[in-house]
């Protein structure tokens, strides 16, 4: 049972608008310090949880941050920091988060019928949602989506990560290399990871070839980089398929880094717990969330149309995935 200003003016021995005034900071003048912190004391032992909702309704006024369209937040993966970084910046602010996951339904997955002081918007956000946050203007920023294109956002340098992971291995004596991953899709980086591979690979005089991947059928983008196009090493456009290429090459005893050394962006777990442990190139999903909350508190206390947006360099973690080929 949800524990109320009552249960906790009956248990500190004082009135029920004391209470209130303490917990919503409205005492120093006529509350004594000792009442404040019996009050304060009580409340914790208690486990009270202020309603947000009831509060915003009240004052018109919300403390509340959505989190809007994530797909989940597992341990180790990207989205995992990203929302740790975002709801520990607004806990530091005295605030709460909500989290809306984009798998619910039309019917479920609407606002909150108190208003958002504003919103982290991501990828899976639906279009009716963004409609809403306009419609009732809350402002948000797009993390790592850029679908709004007169709002601001906050996204990783994916050319900048390429650049590097192509001149490591060309620095290793790789000049045939492919990229695997899906020629077209659900978000804007499989189309910047892929030209940025072809077109950072022609400037540094690198013979690049992109085929479709094939999530069915892994081995079949090594067997083809490895007999028909003779390359020596594989970008992948993300982690999951470069475990699944780690792990289709065990099964058919190709061994990495020895016949082909593999690439892969985003820096998360497992990658660094496999065998070889894999180069990759690192997305800041911390830094980029806590810049994303920066720029909504902004945004708050500084209401305007202006339009902020931020793109965040990427650093290639280099482990024993590439072999040096030029011995």
């Amino acid at each position: 049972m949800r524990t109320t200003l009552k249960d906790i003016a009956k248990a500190a021995g004082v009135s029920h608008p004391t209470v209130s005034r303490v917990l919503n900071g409205k005492c120093e003048n006529f509350i004594s310090e000792e009442t404040r912190n019996r009050v304060f004391e009580v409340a914790k032992k208690l486990g009270y949880r202020p309603n947000m909702a009831a509060r915003s309704l009240k004052t018109q006024k919300s403390d509340i941050i959505g989190i809007l369209g994530i797909p989940s937040v597992k341990e180790g993966g990207l989205y995992y920091y990203v929302v740790d970084a975002i709801v520990q910046a607004v806990n530091a602010k005295g605030m709460e988060t909500i989290i809306g996951f984009n798998y619910k339904t039309e019917h479920y997955d609407t606002l909150p019928h108190w208003n958002l002081a504003g919103a982290i918007v991501f990828p899976g956000t639906a279009d009716y949602l963004l409609e809403q946050l306009d419609e009732f203007k809350v402002p948000f920023v797009q993390f790592n989506t850029t679908r709004s294109p007169r709002k601001s956002y906050v996204v990783p340098d994916d050319e900048t990560g390429m650049k590097k992971a192509l001149e490591h291995l060309k620095k290793n004596g790789h000049k045939k290399i492919i990229f695997a991953g899906p020629s077209q899709g659900f978000h804007y980086s499989v189309a910047v990871r892929r030209n940025s591979f072809l077109k950072i690979s022609t400037f540094l005089g690198i013979e690049a070839k992109a085929p479709e991947y094939k999530y069915s059928n892994p081995i079949s983008i090594v067997e083809y980089a490895i007999k028909k196009v003779k390359a020596t090493a594989i970008i992948t456009y993300d982690h999951i398929i470069a475990l699944d290429i780690l792990k289709a090459s065990y099964e058919n005893s190709i061994k990495i880094p020895e016949v082909i050394s593999l690439v892969c962006f985003n820096d998360v777990f497992p990658i660094d717990k496999v065998y070889p442990p894999l180069t990759a190139v690192k997305v800041p999903g911390t830094e980029m969330g806590r810049e994303a909350i920066r720029i909504l508190f902004d945004m708050i206390a500084n209401p305007d149309d202006r339009i902020i947006n931020c793109i965040l360099d990427e650093d290639l973690t280099i482990r024993n995935s590439v072999k040096n080929i030029n011995q």
